[in-house]
């Protein structure tokens, strides 16, 4: 029995550098793929549309309070 846990140890001990790389390898893929997966969830073109329509009102909005408050355009609400 001794003699086979010396040889597995002996083959655990040259396995092992192996072992490590391909779990250091696993765990870089890992990170890779959420990485990746998160970087698509945060560039989807429906977000982009919605943020540039929202730029777009508040551009508006903005104009439209410098344009009365300066006098170039005003509004008459009532009689006309």
């Amino acid at each position: 029995m001794l003699r086979l846990e010396s040889y597995a140890e002996a083959v655990l001990d040259r396995s092992r550098p192996e072992i490590q790389e391909a779990t250091r390898i696993d765990a870089i893929r890992g990170v890779e793929e959420r990485l990746s997966e998160r970087i698509r969830s945060a560039t989807a073109w429906w977000q982009t549309i919605i943020w540039n329509v929202i730029a777009w009102l508040i551009s508006l909005a903005i104009t439209f309070l410098v344009l009365t408050s300066t006098g170039a355009i005003t509004i008459n609400v009532g009689s006309a």
